[in-house]
């Protein structure tokens, strides 16, 4: 293998990036596909590293981003295939000052113009990499579909306002604020200058100590002293969906024009997952659709490979590669990189409760059904009650409902992920809709929503909703989730306040979800007024009144399978 550090490649308006190679020792002779990642987090790779008991090489950067697919660099490498990192602008060895998603679209249009001019590329390059690194392929090949062959956008966004800022309309709090420090202070490090203090970090310890002492404007105002962290003072200046997210967002129709091919990556316990979704649905609209491929795995934003515990063990099949997913990512990048057949699944699921993978032909999968599970006093069933009544759901802002896992991106690696949420359940501002334990399996794949009216005693408040599997035990391990600002009720991109006391109809996407519930367990929905520190909490005390019943037809929506029976 011919490994060269800290290349140098000038964009257009004449900053330089630096990045590393690894290719096959032949390839001065024979010119090979590139595989290209831009990341920002070159920072933390002596660290991570480290971690992993790594050794700390100038290209190390080489080994982890490979390794991001459970693959080796020297595995990729004999495959025939170089591989390059390139650190973001303002990052780690480049030069400039990082932006968020600033110049990502035209250093990546120039980074590949640079390497389809080396003579040992082939004129083919293909993009990977996971979460902000999957922003800077999509950008790319929207801005210029000629640049990449390939992508494969691992857990990633679409919609930033409600993927990364916000979802439901409700400020994400401890990852928007947490992610931006810690560009602040990776610049900081990369001057050789100490961290700030009135920017601290809650990244690896619980977050909610900080965020309970500072609203997200104050820390919003504080990061908009340094370029790294001033998006989020963007964010927080634009709480509904306007021009400024229209032009963040990956535009659907755009997405339906492309003719690349795409590996699309996700969790079902990651923050990205709606996101990842929205692109791989987009896509395969269009003219590539018979490329485009969705694999979703039991995993948490950062984690695949079953390093970190995470409330649950699916088993030893449920990582990268003991589902086959390493495999397959390198069987994509042989077909559109060397032109090697492969009969690639258009969409594997992994099913929790069974602990298996599936493939299927399209998402949402064939074959299933729509069923509706009405809400009534404590319950849920698939007849609809004929009383009608109400729960009541009480909001102390002085004592928010915890988050307790799911797809968050916050505080330890092990605060994510399909965690049991009876401490929630405990928390008095939860109530709690559950079946009767099934006889037989009942399995649901598919998308998840909850339709439902609400009232509340003032003019806004906010609705959380948690999917959780109840085993016989007790355990409530967390599915999926979702969750509305009653006044974003009739989009996101307006305010329509409540009339206090007045009953209104809602719908709460819940992503969704793949999961056998098994003989004896049952499904549960949780709602709340709050998910702390996850979310930003209404700063009022308010009640909200669930109503169900024939007058107010309040339902979990889900996705029956053929497997299930009732």
């Amino acid at each position: 293998m011919i490994v060269t550090a800290d290349l140098e490649i000038a964009t257009r308006d004449g900053i330089v990036l630096r990045g590393d190679v690894g290719r096959p020792d032949d390839s001065d002779e024979v010119a090979v596909p590139v595989l290209l990642q831009r990341s920002p987090y070159g920072a933390q790779r002596s660290g991570t590293a480290a971690l992993l008991g790594m050794p700390d090489e100038p290209w190390i950067s080489l080994r982890l981003a490979i390794g991001g697919s459970g693959l080796t660099l020297d595995e990729v490498v004999g495959a025939g295939f170089a591989v390059v990192v390139v650190d973001c602008r303002g990052t780690h060895r480049s030069d400039g000052t990082f932006r968020w998603m600033a110049t990502e679209a035209t250093d990546g249009v120039d980074v590949v113009a640079w390497l389809k001019e080396q003579p040992w590329c082939d004129g083919r390059v293909l993009g990977f990499g996971g979460s902000y690194v999957s922003a800077t392929q999509v950008v790319t090949v929207l801005a210029d579909p000629s640049t990449l062959s390939a992508i494969s956008p691992w857990v990633a966004l679409s919609r930033p306002d409600t993927d990364m800022a916000g979802r439901g309309g409700i400020p994400i709090y401890a990852s928007t604020y947490n992610w931006a420090a810690n560009r602040v202070n990776d610049a900081l490090v990369k001057a050789g200058l100490p961290a700030r203090a009135d920017i601290p970090l809650a990244e690896g310890v619980d977050p909610a100590p900080l965020l309970s002492q500072h609203t997200l404007p104050e820390l919003a105002a504080v990061l908009a002293t340094a370029p790294e962290g001033a998006h989020v003072a963007d964010w927080v200046a634009h709480p509904t969906y306007d021009n400024y997210w229209r032009l963040a967002e990956y535009p659907e129709p755009a997405l339906r024009r492309l003719t690349v091919p795409g590996f699309h990556l996700a969790g079902w316990y990651d923050l990205f997952l709606g996101g990842t979704l929205r692109n791989f649905t987009a896509m395969r609209r269009g003219p590539a659709r018979d490329h485009q491929h969705l694999v979703i795995g039991p995993w948490i934003h950062i984690d695949q490979m079953r390093r970190i515990p995470v409330g649950h063990d699916f088993g030893p099949v449920s990582t990268l590669a003991g589902g086959g997913i390493s495999q397959l990512q390198l069987d994509f990048w042989r077909q559109h990189g060397l032109g090697v057949p492969s009969a690639l699944p258009p969409v594997r699921l992994f099913v929790m409760g069974v602990d298996e993978w599936r493939d299927y032909a399209e998402w949402p999968v064939p074959g299933t059904q729509e069923l509706d599970l009405y809400l009534s006093d404590g319950m849920l069933a698939p007849n609809l009650t004929e009383a009608s009544a109400a729960t009541s759901i009480q909001h102390d802002p002085a004592n928010p409902v915890p988050a307790v896992g799911g797809q968050i991106l916050y505080g330890p690696p092990d605060f994510a992920g399909p965690h049991d949420q009876r401490p929630a359940e405990a928390h008095p501002g939860v109530v709690s809709f559950t079946t009767p334990p099934f006889a037989e399996t009942f399995e649901v794949v598919g998308p998840v929503s909850l339709r439902c009216w609400v009232s509340a005693d003032t003019t806004d408040a906010d609705l959380h909703a948690v999917l959780t599997d109840v085993a016989p035990d007790g355990t409530s391990r967390i599915l999926t989730d979702g969750a509305l600002r009653l006044s974003r009720r009739q989009g996101l991109d307006r305010v329509s306040p409540l009339v206090p006391g007045e009953p209104v109809a809602v719908e709460i996407d819940m992503w969704a979800t793949a999961n056998a519930f098994l003989p004896g367990h049952a499904l549960r929905l949780n709602l709340a007024g709050a998910s702390f520190p996850r979310y930003v909490s209404g700063g009022e005390p308010v009640t909200l009144q669930v109503h169900h019943g024939r007058a107010f037809p309040s339902h979990l929506v889900v996705q029956l399978s053929a497997a299930s029976a009732l």
